[in-house]
């Protein structure tokens, strides 16, 4: 099996995470409380995960990787709440994509649709969406 072309990168972020982890660690047993240890969590380990999610994001190898990181890290009570991958992701692309929407030099502005201007509206009402129950029905719309 051929592995990605960001698996070396992403293995590197997980060593330092680690490493980061060990002070962590250390800082328990000085007698940090849990919130602080969250906050360092959130500032060290996670800034490094986060950092250039959006590149190596499109391999779902990588990311079961992280999510199982993210996962253990909890188990440890590192943090106070589990971390979902796919939801850091989101917002990492979020933010990126307002960015390239504010600033107009940007150089892949010239690649966004153009907005329409509209003031009509069809409706009167707004349209009710289905209700969402499970993962199976999220991941079935596109």
């Amino acid at each position: 099996m051929v592995r990605p072309y960001f698996f070396p990168h992403v293995k590197r972020i997980l060593r330092e995470a680690n490493k980061c982890l060990y002070i962590l660690r250390s800082v328990r047993k000085d007698g940090y409380t849990q919130v602080e240890i969250g906050h360092l969590f959130k500032a060290i380990v996670l800034t490094k995960i986060t950092y250039a999610l959006p590149v190596y994001g499109a391999s779902q190898a990588d990311l079961n990787t992280i999510q199982c990181f993210l996962k253990r890290c909890y188990k440890r009570r590192y943090t106070s709440e589990l971390i979902n991958i796919y939801d850091l992701l989101e917002k990492c692309d979020r933010r990126l994509f307002t960015k390239i929407k504010s600033n107009v030099d940007h150089p892949l502005y010239a690649l966004l649709p153009e907005v329409k201007e509209s003031s009509k509206r069809l409706r009167s009402q707004a349209s009710q969406l289905p209700r969402i129950n499970t993962e199976r029905f999220k991941n079935s719309f596109f």
